[in-house]
């Protein structure tokens, strides 16, 4: 009795692994992952010395792309988004637990300003004005 019972739960051990394999690799029951609702993102700091650069020019940016939970934030999202600013030279993306994106931002140095038009910047390469 107890070896036929043995091979009895082994069968239906193997038969729902299966089932469940099959399940999850056809699509009937999704991955589960972290949503906003559970971890949202409550903070998002950022650091620099803007002196042409707008602090909300940065959060216009960021406001759809870290309107979701911890975990789903897209880091390289973030800095692509904020790298393509005018002024900004480099960023730093990172998640701070449990509910932070730390940002920082060096803007582009100027290299001179005439009257009343904006400076140019210097990218290492080229040289580009506000207009550019």
């Amino acid at each position: 009795m107890g070896n036929k019972f043995l091979v009895l739960v082994l069968l239906l051990i193997g038969l729902v692994g299966i089932v469940g394999y099959e399940v999850v690799t056809k699509g009937h029951i999704k991955t589960l992952s972290i949503k906003s609702a559970f971890l949202p993102i409550k903070y998002v700091r950022t650091e620099g010395v803007f002196q042409y650069l707008g602090k909300n020019e940065i959060k216009d940016v960021l406001q759809p792309l870290v309107m979701t939970g911890f975990f789903d934030a897209d880091m390289q999202a973030i800095q692509s988004a904020v790298s393509t600013l005018p002024w900004v030279d480099t960023v730093t993306v990172k998640r701070i637990w449990p509910d932070t994106i730390d940002i920082k931002v060096r803007e582009k140095k100027a290299i001179r300003a005439l009257g009343d038009k904006q400076p140019d910047y210097w990218t290492g390469r080229d040289i580009y004005t506000k207009e550019h």
